[in-house]
């Protein structure tokens, strides 16, 4: 059995490399527990949102700079039963609704700024 160790600066080529290649962003984002923030706005969030920030304005300019017209995003929270909810009661800990529109105002905001078209 072999065991491959990465170097920082390979995993920074990584990200460069899988930039480059971005053609859409799946604008969802987990945490070092987890698959799925329950909100990206909470401030517990904070830095793993502007991590993914920093990402995905990275893949906007990269598209913008080789010409393309547009950039596909995908807000997705949920659906139900993926979203954190409490236990026991199975209640969702935030309203998928909000969760997804906040996100999508984040985005136009902070990725793409003026040139944003819903």
């Amino acid at each position: 059995m072999g065991l491959k160790l990465a170097f920082p600066a390979c995993r920074i080529n990584s990200v460069k490399l899988t930039i480059s290649r971005s053609v859409h962003i799946h604008a969802r984002f987990g945490y070092a527990q987890g698959p799925q923030v329950p909100h990206p706005a909470a401030l517990e969030n904070q830095q793993e949102l502007l991590t993914h920030t920093r990402w995905w304005r990275e893949i906007y300019q990269h598209r913008s700079k080789e010409g393309a017209e547009c950039l596909s995003v995908t807000i997705d929270f949920g659906p139900p039963n993926y979203l954190h909810a409490l236990p026991f009661s199975n209640e969702p800990v935030a309203n998928l609704w909000e969760v997804c529109d906040w996100m999508r105002q984040y985005i136009a905001a902070e990725i793409a700024h003026e040139s944003f078209k819903e």
